[in-house]
């Protein structure tokens, strides 16, 4: 089941988005954090994580949330502007790569669901097909 978002961003969120983005210095940390992420097994970090990768339910309390397949046209879609946009403005190799592959890439990517959150998003979902 997939649900929809029927509005636009709210402004904090959207600012959080771009809160990475809003300095040239914020840039650049961002861009170093990613090129910090081991991508290659010859790198000494890359078994943590790979722990972490497959052990994530088990180190997460869910339940507060849920992982979910990207399954929604609108989320991918979003999804692949916010990795096009950190291209763009760290010129991030990971990111190109991901870009380059994306129909395998996006295969890894998860959609956390905060379930309070998707509880309220089900239940308008129901009060708008009754009242309809």
């Amino acid at each position: 089941m997939g649900l929809k978002r029927r509005k636009g961003m709210a402004e904090n969120i959207r600012a959080g988005y771009l809160a990475p983005y809003d300095s040239f210095e914020n840039r650049i940390a961002n861009l170093k954090f990613v090129q910090d992420i081991p991508m290659e097994p010859s790198v000494p970090s890359y078994s943590v994580m790979q722990y972490i990768e497959d052990n994530l339910k088990q180190l997460c309390n869910l339940d507060t949330f849920e992982l979910e397949k990207l399954e929604i046209e609108e989320d991918i879609d979003e999804l692949k502007l916010l990795i096009e946009n950190h291209s763009v403005y760290t010129d991030s190799d990971v990111a190109k790569r991901i870009l380059k592959n994306w129909d395998i890439e996006l295969k890894a990517f998860k959609k956390v669901m905060p379930t309070d959150y998707k509880r309220v998003l089900l239940e308008q979902d129901r009060k708008e097909k009754k009242a309809g």
